[in-house]
């Protein structure tokens, strides 16, 4: 995970030699990362339904702080 970091904070990238493909999250393809003995981006976000409540939040959020009073 450190080296995930390192890898951002250098290049705004996460992925470096070495370490497995970390995608980008999307609907289209829910993939996660799984940090484990076989360590990789697999199918299947958990709490998927969670997820887009809070983006509905925060759109919402987002909406509300550019409305005029």
């Amino acid at each position: 995970m450190s080296s995930y970091w390192v890898n951002f904070a250098a290049s705004g990238d996460l992925d470096g030699s070495g370490l497995p493909h970390w995608p980008a999250f999307s609907d289209q393809a829910p993939n996660v990362m799984h940090f484990d003995e076989k360590s990789s981006a697999r199918d299947g976000a958990p709490n998927l339904a969670q997820l887009h409540a809070l983006d509905a939040y925060y759109a919402w959020r987002r909406e509300q702080g550019t409305k005029s009073p």
